[in-house]
């Protein structure tokens, strides 16, 4: 990255998560390092804590301004009262991810399709890794479905399939505000397409690189 210091590496494990911090005007870098792999991702303004990312307004706003669509945005909105930008995207060499929804998968929606109750999940991580920053679980916002590729069908019902890029592919944002984060890399299995061809891809890492 010309002209920038890395200054921090954080590596997410396949099917966790992890909490950090990025300071106004530092730049983040979610990668995809061993190949396709949807993140969940939030952030928090680290200085107010009530205030944190939305991701319905995210999608209004951007629409409304020309910045985005369900697939990708420039600007990373928290929530009304506040209805600031957190981030705003530099760089994404991917392109395609899911922002209208910010929805995450939960214990109970396994449970709900008869899997393994101790199947991992992207709510079970950010709870995880936000407790110890004071987060209760009835606190823990929507999200950013990083990388994760949703198609319509004839009906109006959503698919998930494979993210379009592979090992390598990233997204830079930029804080706008001191922010604690939370990603996980989701754990769906074979059960989905969310991290790609189901059983025959697997579960992998995501890499956070911060630079300043």
């Amino acid at each position: 990255m010309n002209g920038k210091k890395l200054i921090k590496e954080v590596m997410i494990p396949a099917e966790h998560g992890a909490a950090y911090f990025v300071n106004k005007g530092q730049i983040q870098r979610v990668i995809m390092i061993d190949g396709p792999q949807v993140g969940d991702w939030t952030a928090f303004n680290a200085l107010n804590l009530k205030e944190h990312y939305d991701s319905s307004h995210s999608f209004v706003m951007n629409s409304a301004n020309g910045t985005g669509n369900i697939k990708a945005i420039k600007n990373f909105y928290s929530r009304p009262p506040h209805l600031n930008v957190m981030f705003t995207t530099i760089a994404d060499t991917v392109g395609t991810h899911w922002v209208i929804c910010g929805a995450k998968c939960t214990p109970q929606r396994y449970k709900s399709w008869n899997i393994n109750g101790s199947h991992r999940s992207c709510f079970g991580n950010l709870v995880e890794v936000l407790t110890p920053h004071g987060i209760t679980p009835e606190d823990v916002p929507d999200v950013f479905n990083m990388f994760m590729n949703v198609e319509y069908d004839s009906t109006g019902l959503y698919n998930i399939i494979p993210p379009v890029s592979g090992r390598g592919g990233y997204i830079d944002m930029q804080a706008e505000m001191d922010c604690l984060v939370a990603l996980s890399a989701c754990p769906a299995g074979d059960e989905s397409m969310v991290n790609g061809s189901g059983a025959n891809e697997g579960n992998k890492r995501l890499k956070v690189e911060i630079w300043e």
